[in-house]
């Protein structure tokens, strides 16, 4: 067994745990290719591997509508957040109805789509934390 820091790696057998990954878009500006768009950002489960989904925020610097969906890669599984007009940030799971509870565990191919309803600009900033386990 090998842990190499709280940021870093558990390797147990053949399972790999990654921890307190996070998978980060950082800003929208200039030279960032993180983000797909100005208007929207897909995070996918790599192959081979599940993400233990904790949660995650996503700040606008537009005042623009905010729909966070999760997918199976093609359907829509549940919606994690969804926001009025505005700016500032949004958590996952923030204020939906009903019994919704972090951590999801994710397998490979699913995805995180945070779409905005008009451009976001420089200040934008999206996050998902993740740990990652490779099997």
């Amino acid at each position: 067994m090998k842990v190499q820091n709280e940021f870093g790696n558990l390797d147990v057998g053949r399972i790999g745990i990654t921890t307190n990954y996070i998978v980060d878009t950082g800003s929208l500006g200039a030279g960032n290719d993180k983000w797909t768009s100005t208007t929207v950002q897909t995070y996918t489960v790599p192959a081979g591997t599940y993400w233990i989904l904790w949660g995650g925020q996503v700040t606008r610097d537009a005042a623009e509508t905010l729909v966070v969906n999760l997918t199976d890669g093609t359907n829509t599984i549940m919606n994690l957040a969804t926001a009025g007009a505005a700016t500032g940030q949004t958590d996952l799971l923030e204020d939906l109805p009903g019994n919704y509870t972090m951590p999801m565990i994710l397998p490979a191919g699913y995805t995180v789509v945070i779409t905005c309803g008009g451009a976001q600009g420089a200040g934008a900033e999206a996050t998902c934390v993740v740990t990652e386990v490779t099997l």
